[in-house]
């Protein structure tokens, strides 16, 4: 009878980890989550599920370009930088969404003129006024910091505390990987503090382009135009840092 029942209870674990992959950003991190035990679990994972399948997506033009952003009710969970086109910026919202483990839906678009029209269509979105008028205001330079809320589901204890170190790197000026891994308490990190700049689902709210490399070189940036995207920001906060 003890048999039948580990059995059964490998295969309930094996059903419930792929159940769950959706839901994280990776697979470890959904491996970690089912091995954490059931009655935990389970109560985590009705909530995580609620969470994203209520996942809202956002298209929206600044002066750079066209970007789009997933949100849920806990903040932004995603934010993809400016495209020419809005076809360019909806494919790569699709597939940040995706990896987020939400659903695509028709994304709102609001409208550029400030005043009642984005109010009113931004008006049940909770966080998505605040998101749309800082990404706008950062492009226009009237923004240095974001305030918008952020959604870390999803995201490990070290993720969660290097992005929030990262969001303290003022505007105009950068941090090394070494020296982000010592503001989030893990100096000797530096290797994983890269790969967490690599994988930073909100860009801008968590400036990871503003971190680079030990020796000066800008380092590797995963948006479209990837190092020279990264070298076009830091000189647009560059030569806005003292016009204040």
């Amino acid at each position: 009878m003890d048999d039948e029942r580990t059995t059964e209870y490998m295969k309930h674990t094996e059903r419930e980890l792929f159940r769950v992959f959706h839901v994280f950003r990776s697979r470890q991190q959904a491996a970690l989550f089912v091995i954490l035990g059931d009655s935990w679990s389970h109560e985590r994972l009705w909530w995580m599920k609620k969470v994203r399948d209520s996942l809202q997506t956002l298209l929206f033009e600044t002066a750079w370009g066209w970007c789009g952003a997933g949100l849920t009710i806990r903040g932004v969970s995603c934010l993809c930088l400016p495209y020419a086109r809005p076809e360019s910026a909806l494919r790569r919202l699709r597939s940040l969404v995706e990896q987020c483990g939400g659903r695509m839906t028709a994304p709102a678009v609001p409208p550029v003129e400030e005043g009642p029209g984005p109010r009113s269509s931004l008006r049940e979105w909770p966080h998505a006024r605040t998101l749309v008028e800082e990404v706008r205001g950062y492009f226009d330079g009237r923004v240095r910091t974001f305030r918008a809320r952020v959604d870390w589901l999803g995201a490990t204890d070290f993720q969660r505390r290097v992005w929030r170190a990262a969001r303290t790197i003022p505007w105009g000026q950068t941090r090394t990987y070494g020296e982000l891994a010592g503001m989030a308490g893990s100096p000797r990190a530096a290797r994983a503090v890269g790969q967490c700049m690599a994988s930073n689902p909100v860009p801008l709210i968590v400036p990871c382009h503003r971190v680079i490399r030990s020796g000066g070189a800008l380092g590797g940036f995963s948006a479209e135009g990837g190092e020279a995207f990264k070298k076009k920001l830091l000189e647009w906060e560059s030569s806005r840092a003292y016009s204040r």
